[in-house]
């Protein structure tokens, strides 16, 4: 920070001559020194221009990925269901060339429901033809 001059009267001529030199060259000492931060300064900002316009690249690379991504996943599901699918086909022509007949697969979900031993005797009660009564009584009830 500069500082006022003071030409102190008491001094002689060659000595405030002398005093104001050294303080001309603190002056400019100071002056080179705060051109030296202005650079500086302008490196930083320039830098720091930079630096945004690079983050706002790789946000825009993130967002590009995040979409590569989630194609990806969907061409996994896609070729897992494939799978799946050539899976069970496969599965079959080995058991149909064993000779087991084809059986139907459930579609997930749809698992039948399982009755309490009450709901099974309630429905028992309620099937009025003694053959239908019978059949349901040895599928359901016999092993219970």
């Amino acid at each position: 920070m500069p500082q006022n001059f003071v030409i102190d009267s008491k001094q002689t001529v060659a000595q405030q001559l002398e005093s104001a030199l050294a303080h001309i060259k603190n002056l400019e000492a100071e002056a080179q020194t705060a051109e030296e931060l202005i650079a500086k300064s302008s490196n930083f900002e320039k830098e720091n221009t930079d630096l945004k316009q690079e983050v706002e690249s790789l946000k825009e690379s993130v967002k590009a990925k995040d979409v590569e991504i989630s194609a990806l996943k969907a061409e996994v599901e896609t070729v897992k269901q494939s799978v799946e699918i050539k899976t069970a086909v496969r599965a079959q022509e080995i058991m149909s060339s064993l000779g087991v007949p084809p059986i139907q697969a459930k579609p997930s979900g749809q698992h039948e429901e399982v009755k309490s031993q009450e709901d099974l005797w309630k429905e028992y009660h309620a099937i009025t033809d003694p053959k239908a009564k019978t059949l349901f009584y040895r599928k359901h009830l016999k092993s219970k």
